[in-house]
């Protein structure tokens, strides 16, 4: 996932950053994060080259707050699937945004309880249907893995190993639970304690 973070502060740029890392803590996928100062702004263009997922704008400041928000409608329009959060230390600013289609608004004192709930709201969803994709929960992380990227499944012990191309995951769930949530052209169960991709 790529998130920018747009003209803000650096002890919100701080919170902000620690609120996307407790939110991503959840799942293994990778994410970066830039900053872009509001003197240097980049054209939807280049926006969309450097395709980010995510454009957290501070709006706090009334002297360039209209255009910031100016300039979230011409990345909306370049870069559609670039999801918008606006936030702000002004409540009032809330009333000025309706025209500009945020996908949420953060008040910047509820920026740590409202920012994981906007990051869920806004790419739970996605993170758990890219694709084809297999979540497993162990007791460390939950783990996203491309159906691709599996090589086998082995079941013993009661554990069930997951060996990938990069890596292994011990789990605690069945290989006919396993099964029914795989890709059936992909995967079969050639005995009794292995899938097989």
């Amino acid at each position: 996932f790529n998130i920018c973070i747009v003209d803000c502060k650096c002890e919100s740029k701080k919170n902000i950053t620690e609120q996307i890392e407790r939110f991503f803590a959840d799942y293994d996928i990778g994410y970066e994060i830039d900053n872009m100062e509001f003197g240097s702004l980049v054209t939807p263009e280049v926006w969309r080259d450097c395709d980010y997922d995510l454009a957290i704008f501070d709006i706090s400041d009334a002297r360039v707050r209209e255009e910031l928000m100016e300039y979230s409608l011409e990345i909306r329009k370049s870069c559609p699937k670039t999801k918008i959060i606006f936030i702000s230390s002004d409540l009032l600013c809330a009333l000025e945004i309706f025209d500009y289609n945020p996908d949420y608004f953060i008040h910047k004192p509820q920026i740590e309880i409202r920012m994981l709930s906007a990051m869920d709201h806004l790419f739970s969803y996605e993170i758990k249907n890219r694709g084809n994709n297999l979540v497993l929960n162990t007791k460390s992380a939950k783990h996203i893995i491309p159906e691709r990227t599996i090589v086998y499944f082995e079941h013993y012990q009661h554990s069930t190993k997951v060996i990938c191309e990069d890596k292994a995951i011990l789990c605690h769930e069945k290989l006919d639970n396993l099964l029914k949530r795989l890709d059936d052209k992909l995967f079969v169960r050639c005995h009794c304690s292995f899938i097989v991709n």
